[in-house]
């Protein structure tokens, strides 16, 4: 595999002669274990005592023979002094894995600490070492020597699980050993697990024997040689990788030269055991015949198509030592059109680049191996992450918080609890796993339940895979109530790492009757979860999985014959969950300011990442005068407006705006970073009106930088928020000082303050950010009360089409109310010649009932007596009887799209409202007149007259509603 190494070495004074020379040997062994090469693994070392010292980088030593590293390795004398590792640290981060020194982009970072001593203080500065050693996104293993050492504390430093990455010696000379069991962990631990959808792996391998011209054999060439050996262990890397099963993923093998043979079906061999055995006992189908490629792939293509499951991804592997003697560009378009990833893999010095880029889906598809064949199978890891990339979910990047809550009763028995953990593995592999994305917790029940993990403790796929294997199977009784009950008080809780306005999400499994009662801790789950599934094996209670599921059970229960079928569920359960995270924030209304960094432009792709991020970004809101208004604005030593909040009123020119933007940084010489100047310069341009602000608009300003400021920020960045002006940071890589950051940003910090390793990860944050954004700028409607009218115009004027779309604003800006009868009431009276009571504001006390009343509304047409209408709201719909309640926020919201017939009373009607504590928002459309919507609205009326051309763009005013509506007081 391709790995970044990099080994950090305790030399200081404790460390006799003896046990720096068994750690010689041990690291030498341990050399031999990588394959070393620039394309391959990379080795560095750093040793250190009172200060750090490296004796090689990544870059230094890049070629397989490992003569010079063992000379370097022989050479290494012991520095002496106090043990120092802090400092150490930090020059690993910041030095040693790095582009500069030989550290990669898409490849695993290592770091392998041996210490035989203290390694951990309170100081606040190593504390912020630690942190960014956590953010670095490297795997930490570490290893204690000695009595000294203290494993609490090596936990600390190391990666979790601890159980995977934290390691104690008695003495130096079990090092070697020691050093090889990591190695070994590593491997498996990062040797790619399953994808995330099913797969259907096709194998196409070329493997005809090209003769010379006086009809030798041509032995240099790589598949008339070594196929049984280099091919099969290349082909049995990529399967080892994947769940195999009929519920899995299934793999099938077709080798061709002039023509073509199947070796095998994907119905044939559905136990990864009996298929590794296969391939590495396969016999090559050879002939002296040339390589017709596009016949081949046309055969593929066939038996794909023939053999296609549900929900199933088809992949192509193709291998090939030469180029076609036939046309495949015509296939290679096929297999793109049908979007069927193709793979084309060229081997040695006879292929024709071009035509497998013709193959090939994508020029990320092509791979190419030198002529040094013995390579090929270290290949494998690279393609099973590339297929994982090209066969993606709708899981990607999607925000939840899931739970598992696992049967471990006697009735399972230890084979099918191992069943069950690999379809958990199955699962988690399925979510894009991150502080930022998704967090996975588990527990375990029989008698009683217990946590495994909860979803506070793992934020990397790899260290929750290797968590599920150390799960063990408890056995005893079937206790679901009481594991649902536990379940609610102790794992959604911020302590257990679920996060507010994060989609919640339960999966029970169970096979058996539960032996306690369900009803009432099912009943109080229901209150915190968006999605409870249940899924039943065997012999289960169906009426007691519809008790335990969300509504409706028809959806969100899932029943199996046995524990083999259990995988045959994941495509649709997969489907549910991840629609969940996938529904889109509410549209808020904010001016929002981006101080983008630009030092970040001297980096590999860094801009055009954080390009692609601000357009997701962008594109999640919406965007115009009655929503959300951008700008950007570049910093270093300087400012540079790029645009302002009035250049793009619309989505479409925003991200294109974004799309051009381009880097202000001067390549010639990095200028100083002054993050604080830049806060006092967007500060004084949101208080200048030709930069855009707008009065009573929630202001945003969001920070992304990867520098640390050579400037104060204290005091610009509080100005800012004494302005009312929150501060939102998005720190990437280690360079920058996030504790400086994290002491800047609105309070609390662990919702405005956000850190990533590197510029490519920036979309795995982008959900969480402006969901995050919502929540800061929407006030707190839904613990608020507040009685509603909506007063609508039903007059002829109203089309049918017009009608539906007053009905969707209305369903939509109750979704930001919490209903209920000590929440938001809401009623509504539909008015033409005369007023109507729809229903009353004590109709209704839940969500759904009131959006099936209003979507169920029917047109009445007249005339428009708007005041006669307003007169009927003020003395009777927010009365005690029809459900208005005293001392709560009265709010009417009329909506008209012309000239009343009794507009000379609509003044008078209004201010008697007004004079009732009535807070009305006058809402016009079309040929409304602008004067009556202000002779009827409240003060100021710049605050409660709105207006849009026609319904169609109605929704648009849906945030600012919102935003009046919660910030207004009792009149």
């Amino acid at each position: 595999s391709a790995l970044d190494v990099a080994f950090l070495i305790d030399s200081s004074a404790d460390v006799s002669y003896s046990s720096l020379r068994h750690f010689k040997v041990g690291t030498k062994h341990s050399y031999k274990q990588f394959t070393v090469g620039s394309q391959f693994t990379r080795v560095g070392m750093m040793q250190y005592g009172d200060e750090p010292h490296t004796e090689f980088d990544l870059n230094t030593f890049q070629q397989k023979n490992g003569s010079q590293v063992f000379e370097a390795i022989s050479n290494v004398t012991q520095i002496g002094g106090e043990s120092g590792p802090y400092a150490a640290i930090l020059q690993v981060l910041r030095r040693s894995l790095t582009a500069q020194y030989g550290s990669r982009e898409n490849v695993s970072q290592i770091i392998i600490f041996v210490t035989d001593g203290g390694v951990v203080d309170d100081s606040e500065e190593s504390q912020t070492i630690l942190n960014e050693l956590r953010f670095s996104g490297a795997l930490v293993y570490t290893i204690g020597v000695g009595r000294m050492v203290s494993r609490p504390q090596l936990r600390m430093i190391a990666s979790r699980p601890a159980s995977h990455h934290v390691t104690t010696i008695a003495s130096y000379s079990e090092l070697s050993a020691t050093k090889s069991q990591i190695i070994d962990r590593i491997c498996r631990h990062l040797h790619p697990k399953a994808p995330s959808v099913l797969i259907d792996l096709q194998f196409l391998i070329h493997t005809s024997i090209p003769e010379h011209e006086g009809g030798d054999i041509d032995t240099t060439r790589f598949l008339a040689t070594m196929t049984n050996v280099f091919t099969a262990a290349f082909v049995k890397q990529v399967v080892d990788s994947f769940f195999i099963g009929i519920h899995y993923t299934r793999v099938s093998i077709i080798v061709y030269s002039g023509t073509c043979s199947l070796e095998f079906s994907f119905e044939e061999y559905l136990r990864k055991g009996e298929l590794l055995e296969y391939i590495n006992n396969m016999t090559s189908f050879v002939q002296d015949e040339p390589a017709n490629a596009g016949f081949a792939l046309n055969f593929t293509l066939k038996h794909i198509l023939n053999s296609l499951r549900v929900d199933a991804q088809p992949v192509v592997v193709h291998l090939t030592d030469s180029g076609s003697t036939d046309d495949v560009t015509r296939i290679g378009n096929e297999f793109r059109a049908l979007k069927i990833p193709v793979f084309s893999i060229g081997i040695g010095s006879g292929i024709d680049q071009v035509e497998l880029s013709s193959i090939a889906t994508s020029s990320q598809n092509v791979m190419i191996v030198n002529s040094d064949i013995t390579l090929l199978p270290s290949q494998a890891s690279e393609l099973v992450t590339r297929i994982s990339r090209a066969a993606k979910t709708e899981c990607e990047n999607i925000e939840l918080d899931v739970q598992f809550l696992l049967d471990g009763s006697t009735s399972i028995n230890s084979a099918n609890f191992a069943k069950v953990k690999d379809w958990v593995k199955s699962l988690t592999s399925t979510f894009e796993i991150g502080y930022y994305t998704t967090r996975v917790g588990i527990n375990q029940y029989s008698d009683h339940p217990n946590v495994e993990f909860t979803m506070a403790d793992y934020f990397t796929k790899t260290s929750i895979l290797g968590a599920i294997d150390d799960i063990v199977y408890k056995k005893g009784r079937t206790s679901i109530g009481e594991a649902i009950n536990f379940t609610r008080v102790n794992s959604f809780t911020p302590a257990a790492g679920a996060r507010s306005f994060v989609k919640k999400v339960l999966l029970v499994m169970t096979d058996g009757v539960s032996q306690d009662s369900i009803q009432e801790a099912s009943a109080l789950m229901h209150n915190i979860f968006q999605l409870l599934s249940k899924v039943g094996v065997g012999e289960v209670s169906l009426p007691q999985l519809q008790t335990i599921a969300s509504d409706p059970d028809t959806k969100y229960v899932y029943k199996v014959s046995n524990f083999d079928a259990i995988n045959s569920i994941r495509g649709s359960l997969v489907t549910k969950i991840c629609g969940e995270g996938r529904k889109r924030n509410r549209i808020p209304e904010m001016d929002l300011v981006v101080l983008l960094d630009s030092s970040i432009g001297a980096r590999d792709n860094a801009f055009g990442n954080t390009k692609k991020f601000l357009k997701e970004l962008a594109s999640s809101f919406a965007v115009g005068p009655y929503n959300s208004l951008f700008s950007v604005i570049q910093f270093d030593n300087s400012t540079n407006i790029n645009f302002n909040l009035l250049q793009h009123n619309s989505s479409l020119t925003l991200v294109q705006a974004i799309a051009d933007l381009s880097p202000e940084y001067d390549v010639a010489g990095e200028p100083p970073c002054l993050l604080g100047s830049a806060l006092t310069e967007v500060r004084e341009q949101l208080l200048n009106n030709n930069f855009g602000p707008r009065p009573n608009v929630p202001k945003v300003v969001l920070v992304i930088t990867a520098s640390n400021s050579m400037d104060d920020l204290t005091y610009p960045a509080t100005e800012l928020m004494h302005d009312g002006t929150m501060l939102f940071s998005i720190c990437v890589g280690i360079k920058v000082n996030r504790t400086q950051i994290q002491k800047i940003v609105t309070a609390p910090y662990s919702s405005f303050f956000y850190s990533v390793s590197h510029f490519r990860e920036l979309p795995k944050i982008e959900k969480s950010l402006s969901r995050g954004i919502c929540a800061a700028i929407a006030p707190e409607c839904r613990m608020r009360a507040v009685d509603v009218i909506f007063l609508i115009d039903g007059s002829s004027s109203v089309t049918n089409a017009d009608f539906t779309a007053v009905k969707l604003l209305m369903v939509n800006l109750t979704d930001s109310f919490d209903i209920g009868p000590e929440g938001a009431r809401v009623g509504l009276v539909q008015y033409g010649n005369e007023p109507t009571v729809e229903f009353d504001l004590r109709d209704f006390d839940n969500r759904e009932d009131l959006r099936e009343s209003i979507m169920s509304l029917e047109h009445c047409t007249g005339n428009t007596f708007t005041a006669k209408a307003i007169k009927f709201v003020t003395n009777y719909a927010f009365s005690t009887e029809r459900g208005g309640r005293p001392n709560v926020l009265k709010v009417a919201l009329l909506i008209t799209d012309g000239r009343a017939q009794d507009y000379r009373n609509i003044r008078s009607e209004a201010e008697q409202a007004h004079t009732e504590g009535i807070k009305i928002f006058g809402i016009g459309v079309g040929e409304a007149q602008l004067s009556e919507l202000e002779d009827m609205s409240s003060l100021p009326t710049s605050q409660h007259t709105m207006f849009v051309q026609n319904y169609q763009d109605i929704e648009k005013l849906r945030s600012r509603l919102v935003h009046r509506i919660c910030q207004g007081k009792r009149c």
